[in-house]
């Protein structure tokens, strides 16, 4: 894969979510209130829904719901001069200026 030196000093950040309550507004129970949008598409049946809702009731009310995400974010710096980092075809120069020129 060729890269396109666009952006420069990239860093990974983890970002983790983590509910163990099952209620308005933890991200875990609006994602599973979300899913009833899979029954009006026709993805799964309302039957599987509430059946599915329904375990996560009790496993809040027993004190065993736990809700984890892992979220990845690449978080990068645009290169402060393009031309500078970037070899580009030909064609292309005329989409970012002239390249700088190299010092006599």
């Amino acid at each position: 894969m060729q890269r396109s030196n666009l952006f420069v000093d990239a860093k990974l950040v983890i970002y983790q979510i983590t509910n163990t309550k099952y209620e308005f507004p933890h991200y875990g129970f609006k994602s599973v209130q979300g899913y009833g949008d899979m029954v009006a598409k026709g993805l799964i049946s309302e039957d599987e829904y509430k059946a599915f809702t329904a375990d996560m009731d009790y496993l809040a009310s027993s004190g065993d719901y736990l809700f984890c995400i892992t979220t990845f974010i690449y978080v990068p710096k645009r290169a402060e001069d393009i031309t500078a980092h970037v070899l580009l075809p030909a064609q292309e120069i005329h989409r970012f200026g002239s390249l700088p020129q190299s010092p006599p």
